[in-house]
């Protein structure tokens, strides 16, 4: 606790360190209810303090508990009336962390939120998990949550699993692409390589070829996560000309299907290695003005990609 506090940090209470007391669990759990009772607005607060005492038994190391304190000492203080759905999801999360779980299942825990409290507590979970590599069940109906919290995905309708995998597998199989419907789109992993200072762009190295993208504050080696709209994905024969569009990759054919009387979807990738991959939604005419068969060599013109974050 005294680190905390000559770093600047504010502790409602501290518990006092004695190995007797810690040993007997009657008298442990009557400090911590008294210390409670006398020092916080409502007693479950102490979970805080019991995570720092425990800590220095290996519990949790010194950086974990002081970034995950910090992260809560702002709201320690307030009543539970006075939080924000965000802010008593941020608490009801920190709680379950606090414990060390070894494994964490989260069922759609911010879908009782507006958006404006989903993005503070995503801001606030993603970082934290990233930073104890804890393993998460995160159970969501919500693509915006999964494409950016996880990592591998198992898709599930009507009680049965259909596939399973990395997230940019199984968003770039067909079956998943036309159950999404119109919003149906890839996520790829990629790395900054680069900035363009003069026009404010970041170059971005993926698997699938280079994206250039509005300018990023991340440094040069950053990984970052594309997020690609198969309706914002044209198809060519030839190297456009004269185009706005700063992004064309030359791709290949690996599966198209009907979506309906008037649209297709088209997989797009390398043949030598199918994932991840890019989807296009184009119309069934265009696809036979095309000659689109799987096989066939195909210029992907990417007119809008996004930064899942």
């Amino acid at each position: 606790a005294q680190s905390l506090v000559e770093s600047g940090r504010e502790v409602a209470f501290v518990i006092p360190q004695n190995r007797d007391l810690v040993r007997d669990p009657g008298r442990w759990r009557a400090a911590v209810e008294e210390i409670a009772e006398r020092f916080t607005p409502f007693g479950r607060h102490f979970q805080v303090g019991q995570a720092i005492n425990r800590s220095k038994w290996g519990i949790w190391t010194h950086g974990e508990y002081s970034d995950l304190y910090g992260e809560a000492s702002g709201i320690l203080r307030r009543y539970p009336h006075g939080l924000s759905g965000g802010e008593r999801q941020r608490v009801a999360i920190a709680r379950a962390l606090l414990v060390s779980p070894k494994i964490l299942l989260m069922d759609e825990p911010i879908s009782a939120l507006d958006e404006p409290a989903r993005r503070e507590v995503l801001a606030f979970l993603e970082p934290v998990l990233a930073r104890l590599e804890l393993p998460v069940v995160y159970v969501s109906h919500s693509l915006t949550e999964v494409t950016r919290l996880s990592d591998h995905l198992v898709w599930m309708t009507d009680g049965a699993v259909r596939a399973a995998g990395p997230v940019s597998q199984v968003l770039g199989t067909l079956d998943f692409a036309r159950w999404w419907g119109e919003e149906a789109g890839m996520v790829i992993d990629g790395e900054v390589r680069e900035h363009d200072q003069e026009y404010q762009l970041t170059i971005v190295t993926t698997p699938l070829g280079e994206f250039v993208i509005h300018g990023r504050s991340e440094p040069p080696g950053t990984k970052i996560r594309l997020r690609i709209n198969g309706r914002d994905v044209s198809l060519g024969l030839y190297p456009q000309k004269g185009s706005s569009i700063l992004n064309e990759l030359r791709l290949s054919v690996l599966e198209i299907t009907d979506t309906s009387p008037s649209a297709c979807l088209v997989r797009l990738g390398h043949p030598e290695k199918p994932t991840p991959a890019l989807l296009s939604r184009i119309t069934r005419k265009s696809r036979q003005q095309l000659k689109l068969e799987p096989g066939s060599s195909v210029f992907a013109r990417v007119k809008s990609v996004a930064v899942v974050d």
